[in-house]
């Protein structure tokens, strides 16, 4: 038992090949057949992928293969991209998806005969491209020349203000973080993989040193000097702000270690947000 399906890609289904599986939570439920080009007027550039493939819900359980029908492929249909199965060989598989399935809109769904057209979307290395460049445009946004500006009127305040060495030492070594995470970020922002690399640890470093200086507030006794309690709050928000977004990146790259192999695309640099 099959359901023969087709889907479209207008972007490179390089490392895909005839036989390759079609799969879902990383387990195989069907096989590529036919990989074709084919002339498209209504798109830029005029063509498109066409690759066919074959269902099999035999190779299911039996509970899911009643699941995985032609109904309700028409019905829920799945996303369904390219997924790298190996960065080293750059071998693809097709993926179906169906976490965030909608009822499709009228006429998104059709047929070619007896086979069912299912879209395809950018999906993988092209998606994980894709979200490197809006994480680093985010990142881009943050005010780190600002932030050291503030963090050094923040040490003369403290000089005033505080007497103890533990702050003082707490705001430099934040301080002295934060010019290392804006070097670091510009270079990872021109896709160095070195610097990318470094940013897992960059993000422990920074919230090592909020919680340092957290830490360090708690006990200052500063007193109700209500003017250098508001200074302060408002310059760690800014801070917490920065270390975020570096943990988001951080995370992010730890998710999808194939992005430091690639890097950013050049739609993805600084000057397109």
């Amino acid at each position: 038992h099959k359901i023969p399906c087709v889907t479209y890609f207008g972007s490179s289904v390089q490392g895909l090949s005839v036989g390759a599986v079609v799969q879902m939570l990383g387990s195989p439920i069907g096989v590529i057949r036919s990989i074709e080009l084919v002339g498209d007027t209504k798109r830029p550039g005029g063509w498109l992928a066409r690759v066919e493939y074959d269902v099999q819900p035999d190779r299911l359980s039996k509970d899911a293969e009643s699941k995985m029908s032609l109904d309700t492929l028409r019905s829920h249909p799945p996303r369904v991209f390219l997924d790298s199965t190996s960065f080293l060989t750059g071998q693809k598989a097709l993926t179906f998806d169906f976490s965030s399935t909608r009822p499709p809109k009228p006429g998104e769904i059709v047929m070619e005969g007896e086979v069912l057209v299912l879209p395809g979307e950018a999906g993988g290395i092209d998606n994980v491209t894709v979200a490197l460049g809006h994480i680093a445009g985010k990142l881009e946004q943050i005010p780190f020349d600002e932030i050291g500006k503030n963090l050094d009127a923040t040490l003369v305040s403290v000089n005033q203000v505080v007497s103890g060495p533990d702050l003082k030492n707490a705001i430099h070594e934040l301080s002295a973080t934060m010019t290392r995470a804006h070097h670091l970020m510009d270079e990872a922002d021109q896709g160095l993989t070195p610097a990318l690399k470094k940013v897992p640890e960059m993000a422990n470093q920074m919230q090592q040193a909020v919680a340092n200086a957290n830490n360090a507030l708690g006990q200052s006794g500063y007193g109700s000097n209500s003017d250098f309690q508001r200074n302060m709050s408002r310059m760690m928000l800014q801070v917490s702000d920065a270390v975020r977004s570096v943990r988001l990146l951080a995370d992010f790259l730890e998710r999808h270690p194939e992005s430091l192999i690639r890097g950013r695309t050049n739609g993805s640099q600084a000057g397109e947000k």
